[in-house]
């Protein structure tokens, strides 16, 4: 009875989280929390996938497909690692340096699909032997490997909290509590599965599967309860964040904006905190913080309330000109973008706010 509730926790787990997956890349707009969380469910859902298929039993004509889950849990970690900075720190920008904590899990990739290639009989080894007889073989010891990585990388993690959050202030933010929890849990987990590996437990394998079944569907329901939870985790993680602005003369980077601003420098629709921030003679982060803890607001929001604003202008200059060319004019890279930044900032559509200057202009 047991065994046939873990199978179907663990089952419908892979299903959800990839089914998961795929509704957060078609449904959400593509920024590096997106990917980040993108990758991190695929491979959770691979992993559920296996540890199930395993559970039961079943097993591919095609050696190399029972093995999959052995790269995937390279990438798990990596994504939980860049999630945590991105939560603290949302002014830093995607590059492609950013990719090097996934590329032992990347090289991994390429080997692995050489050796199905040239050498299958490699993935002859069942998963299951190593628990059963002690016979470990190089995949069993990669697995152990990227467990291990995992380690290294919540790590990193707790060691870019520690060294960007105030803990003293931390203890007041009920929201972050609950995403360093998170945190916390994937590090246990990590380790409850590697200890279950190093002494082959494969009921523990099982039984943490499902326990981490029930743990995913539970932050899914409590963040579908809590929709703006994320609004929170930024508020707090503002508050909590150790202060960069020491040395900084807050009226006067306010005024160097506010030049900035008059100089229309937000028309360059690809601007971003870097530039803003070298052209206001600060780092990137410092400018992000100053938005969010002194003038209320993050860069997103401060630069396309003056883009707003210059469309206001053109349209009440000229109440014929094209809505789509106006955005292009002021900033905004996409007719989408610039009606849910003008809607956002005037409570009106460019349409409707064009149709409410015409009583003036007939007049």
């Amino acid at each position: 009875m047991l065994s046939h509730f873990m199978g179907l926790t663990i089952s419908f787990a892979a299903i959800f989280t990839l089914l998961a997956t795929l509704r957060g890349l078609v449904e959400r707009a593509f920024t590096p929390v997106v990917l980040w969380i993108a990758i991190l469910r695929f491979a959770g859902a691979v992993i559920f996938l296996f540890i199930y298929l395993n559970h039961q039993g079943l097993y591919s004509f095609y050696p190399w497909l029972n093995h999959l889950y052995v790269p995937a849990s390279w990438f798990l970690a990596p994504s939980m690692y860049w999630l945590a900075v991105c939560y603290i720190e949302p002014e830093r920008e995607f590059t492609l340096s950013q990719w090097l904590p996934y590329g032992p899990g990347i090289a991994l990739i390429v080997a692995y699909a050489a050796i199905a290639l040239f050498l299958p009989d490699q993935f002859a080894h069942l998963p299951v032997r190593y628990f059963q007889t002690g016979q470990l073989h190089w995949l069993d010891s990669l697995m152990i490997a990227g467990l291990m990585y995992g380690l290294v990388m919540y790590g990193m993690i707790w060691h870019f909290i520690g060294h960007n959050l105030d803990f003293q202030k931390l203890k007041e933010q009920g929201a972050l509590r609950v995403l360093i929890g998170i945190v916390v849990g994937g590090f246990l987990g990590t380790v409850f599965f590697l200890m279950a590996y190093l002494f082959r437990y494969m009921d523990g394998i099982y039984g943490g599967a499902t326990a981490l079944a029930v743990y995913t569907m539970w932050i899914w329901v409590f963040s579908a309860r809590h929709p703006h939870l994320g609004e929170k985790y930024e508020k707090a993680i503002q508050h909590a964040r150790s202060s960069r602005l020491e040395g900084v003369d807050l009226d006067q980077l306010k005024l160097r904006l506010e030049k900035l601003m008059e100089e229309k420098v937000f028309l360059d629709e690809t601007l971003s905190v870097a530039e803003l921030a070298d052209y206001a003679g600060i780092k990137h982060y410092q400018l992000s913080e100053f938005l969010n803890r002194v003038m209320g607001t993050n860069f997103a929001r401060y630069v396309n309330s003056h883009r707003v604003q210059e469309a206001r202008r053109l349209l009440a200059s000229d109440s014929e000109a094209s809505i789509l060319s106006i955005a292009y004019q002021c900033g905004f890279s996409s007719k989408a973008n610039f009606n849910l930044a003008f809607k956002t900032e005037t409570g009106l559509s460019p349409r409707d706010y064009l149709k409410s200057l015409k009583p003036d202009l007939d007049s």
